[in-house]
């Protein structure tokens, strides 16, 4: 029997939060060693689908500025790895 090397998925983002004020949307997570790896970010506004936003490489904090009040934000985010593989998406909804 045959057992993998390394599990499938990468393990998830951990601590995503959003925080907002007037003109932006801070995003701050947490992933351990974070600069080896690249994150793809996703939002979707109101009631559509999340969509692909961003990608970012080793960072653990992201400003979006695209932002309109009175406006419901949801946001993914994923790891992806020099490997290929990558996390589960973890989502966060704004009010």
């Amino acid at each position: 029997m045959l057992s993998p090397l390394r599990p499938f998925y990468l393990p998830d983002v951990e601590s995503f939060k959003v925080e907002l004020d007037k003109v932006s949307a801070t995003l701050q997570w947490s992933y351990s060693q974070a600069d080896e790896y690249s994150f793809i970010l996703y939002r979707s506004i109101d009631t559509q689908p999340l969509q692909t936003y961003k990608h970012l490489s080793g960072v653990t904090s992201w400003q979006d500025t695209d932002i309109k009040r009175r406006t419901t934000y949801h946001y993914g985010i994923k790891v992806k790895g020099k490997d290929g593989r990558e996390s589960r998406i973890t989502e966060i909804f704004t009010e």
